[in-house]
């Protein structure tokens, strides 16, 4: 039988943004840790083939008026149509065994922009041009404003092979547009993101702070997304004070009992960077410290991949955050987890798990966040036990989910 060989396609950025990072890892490690002897490509918005000698290569593929470069998606398309002629990318398309697309797991959408739909539109058209199976794997649809965009999503999603939506909600809207009852009902694929320890003198602080003390570990995550821009609150109808307010969070839990708190940022980047955690954390956890003392305040920034960063979480007893796969490391972990909403993605999310305990920011004031969140930390053995209770079946689905993609690869080699 010959070799299986997968692309990947919706995980630009990942080494900065450790939740696209979370989606693109996992897919990995479900490709090879099912079909171990399969070959990988990875597209990224980086520039050329690169291998590191493993069996996962990376390839660039990006938006880009530079149509006469191999990286950009319309030369792609034009070597497709030339058996991949002159394109490596191309070839790797041609050649796959499936196409496996998870459009960063919200952007497949005209919310953000007609250039991001662009972005998240064009693999899928390569993987129909060159009549690859297409795998949508789990991710959110929609919202589609304008009717051509609309029709052109329906039109990609009735030419896949498997269409996967990550929550109820989000199959109601593939169902839609494939205009019947289609659409199938999975897991985020960070749900199966394996833990990565960190290494050296980053493993060695880590372990250092969180094992010198038996009280258990607050985990907070603060978007920086919602602190840095400067339309955050127009733009996505959340109050302009989320640093305070999960400042506020930290400070009662420190306050009112013995509990310590870790800042754990889950998109890296300097303080130039406006969609990075790191910067807010780090001044956080500093003004924090100078407050309440080293000993019982840490800043996880050791971490550099979205495994690593799940180690951390994975040692907290309660978390927070409003990055959405920060959480997902927490409840995949076990670790009671509050979320803080600031779209309609994450509550249907923990809504799977039978876990009621996000705050919709776009809805309510600065007080109230705060209030439910601590209230939420104070019911975190209850929420412990019910998560408990449903993780087995989740772990059961993330393996028949990865089980029943991958057939669509050597389904074909063997029919």
């Amino acid at each position: 039988m010959a070799q299986t060989s997968f692309c990947l396609f919706g995980t630009p950025g990942a080494e900065r943004n450790l939740g696209v990072g979370a989606l693109r890892d996992s897919t990995v490690s479900a490709v090879l840790g099912t079909l171990p002897d399969s070959a990988m490509v990875v597209f990224d918005d980086g520039w050329g083939v690169r291998s590191d000698g493993s069996r996962v290569t990376r390839a660039g593929a990006r938006l880009s008026r530079r149509w006469h470069r191999p990286e950009s998606f319309a030369h792609m398309r034009a070597s497709i149509a030339l058996r991949g002629l002159g394109n490596r990318g191309a070839q790797f398309v041609r050649r796959a065994t499936a196409v496996l697309d998870v459009s960063g797991g919200d952007s497949f959408s005209d919310l953000y922009g007609d250039k991001r739909f662009r972005t998240v539109a064009w693999p899928k058209h390569l993987a129909l041009a060159a009549r690859r199976p297409l795998v949508l794997l789990p991710q959110t649809y929609g919202p589609f404003r304008a009717p051509d965009v609309r029709a052109e999503a329906a039109w990609l999603l009735r030419g896949a092979a498997q269409v996967w939506a990550r929550d109820r909600r989000s199959k109601e809207v593939a169902d839609e547009l494939l205009g019947s009852d289609q659409a199938r009902l999975g897991v985020d694929m960070a749900f199966g993101l394996p833990v990565t320890p960190m290494s050296g003198a980053a493993l060695a602080a880590w372990l250092g702070w969180a094992d010198a003390r038996p009280e258990p570990i607050a985990g907070i995550n603060i978007n920086g997304l919602l602190v840095n821009q400067s339309d955050a609150t127009s733009r996505y109808g959340v109050t302009p004070h989320h640093a305070e307010e999960m400042t506020r969070v930290a400070r009662t839990i420190l306050e009112t009992s013995e509990w310590r708190v870790v800042l754990v940022p889950h998109v890296l980047g300097g303080s130039q960077a406006v969609d990075a955690d790191s910067a807010v954390c780090a001044q956080i956890a500093e003004d924090l410290r100078a407050e309440y003392g080293a000993p019982r305040v840490w800043l996880a920034d050791g971490h550099t991949t979205a495994g690593q960063a799940k180690s951390v979480i994975a040692r907290c007893n309660w978390f927070t955050g409003a990055r959405m796969h920060s959480t997902i490391a927490a409840l995949s972990s076990g670790v009671p987890t509050g979320g803080v909403a600031y779209s309609d993605k994450m509550v249907p999310v923990f809504d799977e798990l039978g876990q009621t305990t996000t705050v919709d920011a776009r809805a309510l004031t600065s007080t109230e966040i705060v209030g439910r969140l601590v209230d939420f930390w104070r019911g975190h053995a209850e929420t412990a036990q019910t998560l408990a209770a449903r993780l087995p079946a989740l772990r059961e689905q993330v393996a028949a989910q990865a089980a029943q993609i991958l057939a669509v690869g050597t389904d074909r080699l063997t029919a």
